[in-house]
């Protein structure tokens, strides 16, 4: 028996004893009408058994809160830790690091830097033809190589000061280096219906990741920033002034598809062209 329950078990024995007490003896002197000794003593007890019975509830009742609160707290603890597991499960099964990326931009025909591109894929006289390697001689730079890199991001502030200077040692949380040639088949030109002349990429299996672990899977996203730059000092280097910018072709279409088939659409509106190293740059922010 718990301190509590011995508590109110000898209230209770007190509380009989007394009103036995007053039931057995004279309670009150019959000519004067006062309480006798005997009637002082079992008011007494029985007043002193009634708080130390208020008091033993009042112990219980608090009790009883702390035990109801130190459950609920290990109920949430539970469930928050099986949320956890669950959300690590489903983190291993969208991974990121394998992702495929594919992206659509429209070629500015009316740039004197691509008209001869746009002409060449015109004389296709055909919708959505795929323009041939040979078409590609005459793609700005003269390469059939469209190399991107994906830097994402969970502090903003780290996307602002990256790249911001030659020696800045600020790094993304995971990167995705991707290399699309239309001789392995993955970039593509076409015109569209509406005569707009487009190319389309889409990532290999050969994309180069990096990764500090912060993002893992398309759960990590929410509140991360996506950068989309033209690697320097890699083929295509925007240095040189025939190769195409990224402020110059305008982004139509972005989509991210895991190994798992699940896609991640991102709504074009939202991308917005940024400097980062004195470069353009596309820009991202998932909700």
């Amino acid at each position: 028996m718990d301190f509590v329950a011995g508590w109110k078990a000898v209230s209770v024995g007190l509380t009989a004893v007394f009103g036995l007490l007053g039931l057995l003896t004279e309670f009150k002197h019959k000519e004067t009408g006062k309480i006798t000794g005997w009637g002082k003593l079992a008011l007494l007890g029985i007043l002193t058994s009634g708080v130390m019975g208020v008091i033993a509830q009042l112990k219980e009742s608090s009790d009883q809160e702390i035990s109801r609160k130190a459950t609920a707290q290990e109920t949430l603890s539970l469930v928050h830790q099986t949320g956890q597991a669950v959300r690590d499960v489903q983190r291993v099964l969208s991974p990121l690091d394998t992702a495929y990326v594919e992206f659509s931009f429209e070629v500015p025909c009316s740039s004197s830097k691509y008209q001869a591109f746009c002409s060449r894929i015109n004389k296709l006289n055909q919708s959505w033809k795929p323009a041939s390697l040979s078409d590609w001689d005459k793609w700005p730079g003269g390469l059939t190589i469209l190399p991107l890199d994906l830097d994402f991001f969970t502090n903003a502030k780290d996307a602002q000061v990256f790249g911001s200077t030659p020696n800045s040692t600020t790094t993304s949380d995971l990167q995705i280096s991707i290399i699309t040639d239309q001789r392995d088949k993955n970039l593509w030109a076409w015109r569209r219906d509406d005569m707009k002349i487009v190319i389309n990429g889409k990532s290999s299996d050969f994309a180069r990741t990096k990764t500090n672990g912060r993002i893992k899977s398309i759960l990590d996203l929410p509140g991360t920033m996506l950068l989309m730059t033209q690697p320097v000092g890699d083929v295509g280097d925007v240095g040189d002034e025939n190769t195409p910018r990224l402020d110059e072709l305008k982004l139509v279409y972005f989509e991210i598809t895991l190994k798992n088939s699940q896609t991640i659409e991102m709504d074009i509106n939202r991308f917005e062209i940024v400097a980062v190293a004195g470069k353009p740059a596309y820009r991202y922010l998932f909700k």
